[in-house]
C-alpha cells in the first residue's frame, strides 16, 4: 500500500488544473467525472461528462500514454489528463481521494466567513461540485469567479484594455491606404490595397459594434467583419485588373444598331451616351454590391446592429452611377472647357488637367452629399470633403485613360463608340471599358476610406 492509501475499485480521477482551467477549458470542474458524457452543468459540458459530480470514469489507456502510465508503478492519468499517483488524483496543490470524495489535508487558506465548507476544511470543492468549481485546490469558486479569472489572464483582456488605440490604429491606418488607392497604377496592388484598407476599416467599424455592456468585446466577430471587408475590398480592387475586359466582352453581344448614323449631331449624342451607361453602369454596379457588406457580416456575426437598410443600398447605388456617369465626362468636358475659352490653347497640357481635378472634385463631393440626402443621413462634409480630394486625385493617375480618349466634347462624336455593342467590338470600345473598369476600381477602393475619415475628423476636430 503507498502512503496515499488504496486506489478505489473502479478507476480515479478528478478535474482540475490551474494551467488546464486559465486555458480555457469549457469542462472543467471541481468534482470528479464519469463516462455518461452528459455535464449536468450548464455550460460545462465535456467529453467526460458529470452526472454524479462525484462518480469516476473508467476509461483504460492506450498507445503512448499507457505505456507512459505503465513506466512508473502506481502512476497514471486519468480521462480527464490529469496524475494519479496510487488512485489519488493530483488537483492543484491537494490530494484528493476518490474513495471519500475529500482532499486528503486540510484547506492551506481560511475559507470565506459564512461558506458552506467552514466546518469541514477536507471538503472537495465546498461539498457542491455542481454549483462550484476548484482548480487550484486552495478554494472553491463559482463558475462566474473561474470566468473572471481566465479573463484576467487572457488576450481578450488586454485587447478590451487597449480597444481604443486599437480601433484608431486600424482607422488611421486604413483610411491612409484606402487614399493610396488614387496613387496606384492598378492591378495586383490595387487588390492588395482594397483587402488590407478594408479589412482594418471593418474590424475598426465591429468593435463598437460587438462591445457588450460590460465592455468585453466579441474579438472573434471582429475578425470575421474584418475578413469579410478585406474581401469585398480586393473584390473592389479586382475591378480594375479583370472587370474590363470581361465587360467588354458582355455588352459587346449587345444587338448592333440596325443603321449606322452619319449624321455628326446624332453621332455624338450617341457617344456620350454610350460614354455615360458604361461608366455610369460601373458605378451603380459597385456601389450596389458594397451595399450588402454589411448584411453579410450581420449574418455571419449574428449581431443584428448590422441591419439592411433598403434606402441606403439604392442611395449608394444611385450615388455610385451618378459619379461615374458624369466622372466619364470630365476629360472632355475640361477640353471643351479650354477651347470655350481660347480655341487656341491645347487640352492636353497643365490646364486641362486642373480643370479637370476640378470637375473630378465636385463630383466626388457632390455624389457623396446625394448618397447621404438620398439615404435620409444627415449631410456629412467631412465625407463630402474626402470624396471631393481623392476625386480629385484620381485625375492625375495615369492608369483611367483610355485608348483614344476624346479631349473634348465634340471629338466624342468621332472616336467614341455610339454603342454598347461598339464597346465590346472596337480597340476605343474596349479602352473605354478598361479605363472605366479602373476608374470604378480606384474609387471603390478609396472609398473605403470615407466613413474612417469621418470618424477620424470628428474624434479630432469635431467635424462629421
Amino acid at each position: 500500500m503507498s502512503m496515499l492509501g488504496t486506489p478505489a475499485s473502479g478507476g480515479s480521477g478528478v478535474r482540475g488544473t490551474s494551467s488546464s482551467v486559465l486555458a480555457g477549458g469549457a469542462g472543467v470542474l471541481g468534482g470528479f467525472t464519469s463516462n455518461a458524457g452528459v455535464s449536468s452543468v450548464p455550460g460545462l459540458a465535456s467529453s467526460a461528462g458529470l452526472l454524479d459530480p462525484f462518480q469516476l470514469p473508467i476509461t483504460p489507456l492506450t498507445g503512448s500514454d499507457a505505456a507512459v502510465a505503465g513506466a512508473v508503478p502506481g502512476v497514471g492519468i486519468n480521462a480527464s489528463g490529469a496524475l494519479t499517483v496510487g488512485g489519488f488524483a493530483l488537483m492543484g496543490a491537494r490530494v484528493a481521494d476518490p474513495v471519500s470524495r475529500s482532499f486528503t489535508s486540510r484547506d492551506p487558506l481560511l475559507p470565506v466567513p459564512g461558506a458552506g465548507w467552514v466546518g469541514n476544511p477536507y471538503s472537495l470543492v465546498g461539498n457542491n461540485p455542481v454549483g462550484l468549481v476548484d482548480p487550484w485546490g486552495l478554494s472553491p469558486i463559482s463558475r462566474e469567479e473561474l470566468d473572471k479569472a481566465r479573463y484576467e489572464k487572457s488576450a481578450a483582456k488586454w485587447l478590451d484594455d487597449h480597444s481604443e488605440g486599437i480601433k484608431t490604429f486600424l482607422t488611421v491606418v486604413g483610411t491612409v491606404l484606402a487614399i493610396g488607392a488614387v496613387f496606384v497604377t492598378g492591378g495586383a496592388a490595387l487588390i492588395v490595397l482594397g483587402a488590407v484598407s478594408g479589412g482594418m476599416l471593418a474590424a475598426a467599424d465591429a468593435m463598437d459594434k460587438n462591445k457588450g455592456p460590460d465592455g468585453r468585446i466579441n474579438w472573434g466577430n471582429v475578425a470575421i467583419a474584418g475578413g469579410i471587408g478585406a474581401a469585398f475590398g480586393a473584390a473592389g480592387g479586382a475591378i480594375g485588373k479583370y472587370g474590363g475586359k470581361y465587360l467588354a466582352k458582355g455588352v459587346g453581344k449587345f444587338k448592333a444598331p440596325a443603321k449606322a448614323v452619319t449624321e455628326y449631331g446624332q453621332r455624338l449624342t450617341r457617344g456620350v451616351r454610350t460614354n455615360i451607361a458604361v461608366n455610369a453602369g460601373n458605378g451603380a454596379m459597385a456601389g450596389f454590391v458594397y451595399g450588402f457588406k454589411d448584411p453579410v457580416i450581420g449574418f455571419a456575426t449574428g449581431n443584428d446592429k448590422y441591419k439592411y437598410d433598403l434606402r441606403a443600398h439604392i442611395a449608394s447605388t444611385v450615388a455610385g452611377g451618378v459619379a461615374g456617369g458624369l466622372g466619364g465626362l470630365s476629360g472632355p468636358a475640361a477640353g471643351s472647357t479650354i477651347k470655350a475659352y481660347n480655341s487656341n490653347l491645347t487640352t492636353t497640357g497643365p490646364a486641362q488637367k486642373a480643370i479637370q481635378a476640378t470637375y473630378n472634385g465636385l463630383i466626388g463631393a457632390g455624389s457623396s452629399v446625394l448618397e447621404d440626402a438620398m439615404a435620409g443621413k444627415e449631410i456629412s462634409p467631412a465625407k463630402a470633403l474626402y470624396s471631393g480630394v481623392t476625386g480629385a486625385g484620381t485625375t492625375f493617375n495615369p492608369s483611367l485613360s483610355g485608348t483614344n480618349e476624346p479631349h473634348t466634347i465634340r471629338q466624342m462624336g468621332v472616336n467614341q463608340p455610339r454603342s454598347l455593342h461598339g464597346v465590346g467590338n472596337s480597340k476605343t470600345g474596349v479602352g473605354l471599358m478598361n479605363a472605366s473598369a479602373a476608374g470604378t476600381a480606384h474609387g471603390t477602393v478609396s472609398g473605403n476610406g470615407k466613413d474612417g475619415f469621418s470618424q477620424l475628423t470628428e474624434q479630432w476636430f469635431g467635424m462629421k
